[in-house]
């Protein structure tokens, strides 16, 4: 860009440039900020120059008065923009969705260097990563969610100019079909019924997963929002529970009808809570002395698995990776859409207000396709005459339609006018 260059204020690094463009249409401003230009302009005239030149001096003496923020010969690293990137946008974030973000950045972390280079990160270390899990006997499709949090931090950094390259955004993750995951499957309603059967209301060490069991494969709610329930959130005389936002995953607070199991089995740890010396008020409260200590009141998720796994295994279940607690959501789920046949209804039910969730949790049922298959009546098959006698008639008619057409019968069709004409022209003439 060719200019006229009227002045420069500060000194080698930090300096301020005022010119007039090309043209002379237009006064400018243009300095460098982490590598990156910024242009001001003005309309070319007398007074603007005065006003650019005025500006740029002051901007030019503000910039040397304060410290620079980081030293330009050095690059952020790794470290460097996840830091930054905590600071600025964690507090918008759930606590399980911080958690998560971090356990995958850690894991890039160990593997290319907390100190390494953020501009200078390639595609062939994503797919090195990529290889390196493989080898650890670790699942290939957990790496598309660690890969989608070094996107989400690059592009944040990226938008705060922290690196003037990003690569990362250009990686496309693709996976082989047969190496897809497969979806969580739910439990069956006869499996349901067989776990309930594994767990004693009277036995201290076996009610709350009882309890927990019901209310997951009845009310459909997430496993952190049943365990901790407390005693305010059940309304025993409306039939109604609440669920608090806080330990909602999507921090949406909803009340909800009561089942008759779900308050058959709130009335057994009911009666259990009467044992809680130290009066905490939660509905799965946890005996653990130990626990109590460290301000732990609440029944962990990990003791319910356990349970969950030695009663699959007592009831003669297979056990599937992950199905757990999230098996008995999705069953729920299948058990209002088979009573509805309204799959909003099915998800509003289990407290989910995304509709394209429905494909993951809503799966065809065995049963279901059976009952389709014994409605379908048969229709009596047709005695051989008649089939025979349709099969003439269809051939008859469709030798009428090919048949050409005799002269005799287009007698009936009128000449057109124009060819009348033109024989009673030709009989004049001759």
């Amino acid at each position: 860009m060719s200019r006229n260059e009227v002045v420069v204020f500060g000194a080698r690094g930090r300096r301020v440039r005022v010119f007039v463009e090309s043209g002379r249409l237009l006064v400018r401003v243009l300095w460098s900020e982490r590598g990156r230009r910024k242009i001001k302009s003005w309309p070319n005239t007398t007074a603007n120059r005065r006003a650019a030149k005025a500006w740029a001096k002051t901007f030019s003496e503000s910039r040397e008065r304060l410290p620079l923020y980081k030293d330009p010969r050095t690059r952020a690293s790794l470290r460097d923009i996840w830091e930054m990137y905590r600071l600025a946008e964690f507090h918008t974030l759930r606590p399980r969705t911080r958690q998560n973000y971090t356990e995958r950045w850690r894991e890039w972390e160990l593997f290319a260097g907390r100190d390494f280079v953020a501009e200078d990160v390639t595609l062939e270390m994503i797919d090195n990563l990529r290889v390196a899990r493989v080898k650890a006997g670790l699942s290939g499709n957990q790496a598309a969610e660690t890969i989608k949090v070094m996107k989400l931090v690059f592009r944040w950094a990226e938008r705060r100019e922290l690196i003037t390259r990003n690569r990362v955004v250009l990686y496309r993750f693709k996976i082989a079909k047969e190496d897809r995951r497969a979806p969580i499957p739910e439990y069956h309603r006869d499996d349901f019924s067989k776990l309930l059967l594994q767990f004693d209301p009277r036995s201290s060490r076996y009610w709350r997963a009882l309890a927990v069991t019901a209310i997951c494969g009845t009310q459909g709610a997430r496993i952190n929002a049943v365990l901790h329930l407390r005693w305010e959130d059940i309304d025993f005389e409306t039939g109604r529970i609440r669920w608090r936002g806080e330990w909602d995953k999507m921090g949406h607070e909803r009340e909800q009808p009561l089942t008759s199991l779900a308050r058959e089995a709130l009335y057994v740890a009911l009666g259990w809570s009467q044992n809680d010396l130290t009066r905490s008020g939660w509905v799965f409260y946890t005996p653990k002395s130990k626990k109590h200590d460290r301000g732990d009141h609440v029944y962990h998720v990990s003791s319910y698995w356990r349970m969950l796994c030695r009663a699959e295994t007592g009831a003669g279940i297979p056990h599937v990776t992950q199905r757990a607690a999230h098996g008995l959501r999705r069953m729920a789920a299948g058990n209002v859409l088979e009573l509805t046949n309204n799959p909003v209804t099915a998800m509003q039910w289990i407290g989910d207000t995304d509709l394209s969730m429905a494909k993951r949790y809503l799966k065809k049922r065995d049963e279901t396709l059976q009952s389709v298959a014994d409605r379908i009546h048969e229709t009596p098959a047709p005695a051989a005459d008649s089939v025979l006698e349709t099969a003439t008639q269809a051939q008859r008619t469709t030798q009428m339609r090919n048949a050409p057409r005799s002269r005799g019968a287009l007698t009936h069709v009128k000449t057109p006018a124009y060819r009348t004409n033109t024989k009673r022209r030709r009989s004049e003439s001759n």
